[in-house]
């Protein structure tokens, strides 16, 4: 079972977080669009959970998840080695 993105004609860029100089309004009808793509997928929700785990951004299971701090993976610094 393929994702609805693989399968879409549009650009792998729609689905990013941030495109660089893109306006507000065009940022947001890419995303409009890539959700729309989410919104046919047979694969959504483990696309989503996938995300979430490896803290993905962009466009993943049908959600917009921007760029942010918090959402950075987890580095562990041994300082004894």
């Amino acid at each position: 079972m393929k994702p609805a993105c693989a399968t879409s004609v549009l650009p792998a860029e729609t689905w990013d977080a941030d495109v660089l100089r893109e306006g507000r309004k065009a940022k947001a009808a890419r995303i409009a669009t890539a959700k729309a793509v989410c919104d046919t997928c047979p694969i959504r929700r483990p696309c989503g959970q996938l995300a979430d785990d490896r803290r993905d951004i962009g466009v993943w299971g049908g959600t917009y998840r921007g760029w942010n701090p918090a959402r950075l993976p987890r580095m562990t610094h041994d300082i004894a080695a």
